[in-house]
């Protein structure tokens, strides 16, 4: 059984852009044929600073001349592919690599993400354990391209094939990663959170920072203290005072980041900023939006699945059907809420979140799913996307 409601509106944003399926560390290959490209799912672009909002196909970076698009007889060349230019080299010295972002639950990963790259990207809520997803961010600058891993909070006690599959996306990055930044919540036991990620005395990975977060809810003579023992008794190479929902100290870490990358060519285009598809970003507004609104353990034990998306050209209001997914039979009320009005309320909320991400209308198609312990399952947790 399946529980429906839709939604729909009109509103104006910022339009995105394609992406091909590859792993990250991949360099890209040549440009599919022209059916594989009417296809794809577009990629988040890099808004421009005068708010064109012009989207961009993003083109591979391959040095092996591209295959032709088979046209038809009277067809031409679709304006869209005209994309970026990469005649243009990196400068000598260009530096690429990864850099993974790690610690406790809301210690403000996502948030110093979002700064770091000048935009948003990965969804933020007053919740614990809101990221679940290992997400790409691309910070692209004349003399660097940064691949920045957004990672879910550690979880010492894993209790289900959910949590286990959240941290190994946790380990993958920080084994990927070329630079590690540990964020800690400076105003919430910090002492106890360094002694938990100090690294032993025989690391030998990647070059640490720590970074105290939400250091504006210190007074300066805490701050300068807690630096201060963290300089002492951390084996990181550096210790950064920040405050990530206001920007105030981002733009050091990223400078020391920068530094720490290994020369080579940008992997990805320079108006890309995540490898992921739309599909994947309108499940996590969707996500986001089922964390703010619903309280205990419906976040928890629900997640969200986007099972149809179909980009409608022109005017068309893009259509979005999609499932929450709960454990079990006595969520399903609970999501729905009286006559509905629950739901309804997080759809209209999710529809214009959706719609200010896509620039254009959207008619959202939502259910509300039971699959029982999706969370224990092996299977399921894979199905769902994990």
């Amino acid at each position: 059984m399946e529980s429906r409601i839709s939604v729909h509106g009109t509103t104006c944003g910022v339009l995105t852009p394609p992406a091909t399926n590859r792993l990250p560390r991949q360099l890209p290959q040549a440009i599919p044929g022209r059916a594989q490209i009417q296809r794809g799912s577009r990629e988040l672009a890099r808004c421009p600073r005068d708010c064109a909002c012009q989207a961009r196909v993003k083109r591979p970076r391959s040095k092996a001349p591209e295959p032709p698009l088979e046209l038809e007889e009277g067809e031409s060349l679709p304006e869209d592919l005209e994309g970026p230019d990469f005649s243009v080299e990196d400068p000598p010295g260009h530096r690429t690599g990864y850099v993974a972002l790690i610690g406790w639950p809301n210690a403000g990963k996502s948030t110093l993400l979002n700064a770091m790259l000048g935009q948003k990207l990965s969804i933020v809520t007053r919740k614990a354990q809101t990221t679940r997803h290992k997400l790409l961010g691309i910070l692209s600058e004349p003399d660097y391209q940064m691949i920045l891993f957004d990672t879910p909070g550690i979880i010492q006690h894993q209790k289900n094939e959910l949590d286990k599959r959240m941290m190994g996306n946790v380990q993958q990055a920080m084994k990927d990663s070329e630079a590690m930044l540990a964020v800690i919540d400076a105003a919430h036991k910090p002492l106890k959170d360094l002694a938990a990620l100090q690294p032993g005395p025989d690391w030998s990975g990647p070059p640490l920072a720590m970074v105290l977060n939400k250091v504006d809810l210190l007074t300066p003579q805490q701050q300068a203290d807690l630096k201060q023992h963290f300089l002492e008794n951390s084996q990181a190479e550096e210790v950064f005072l920040a405050s990530a929902a206001g920007g105030g100290g981002v733009a050091a870490i990223r400078d020391w980041a920068a530094s720490k990358l290994p020369e080579g060519p940008s992997l990805y285009s320079k108006e890309v900023v995540s490898e992921r598809p739309e599909r994947f970003f309108l499940a996590e507004i969707l996500r986001e939006k089922v964390f703010e609104q619903y309280r205990q353990e419906i976040p928890y034990c629900s997640t969200v699945q986007v099972y149809n998306y179909i980009d409608r050209q022109g005017n068309g209001k893009d259509l979005v059907e999609a499932n929450i997914v709960v454990e079990r039979e006595a969520h399903r009320p609970i999501i729905l809420g009286r006559e509905g009005s629950a739901l309804k309320k997080l759809s209209t909320a999710a529809r214009l979140s959706m719609e200010s991400f896509l620039g254009k209308g959207v008619y959202l198609d939502l259910s509300v799913k039971v699959q029982d312990k999706w969370r224990d399952s092996s299977q399921s947790v894979q199905q769902l996307g994990y």
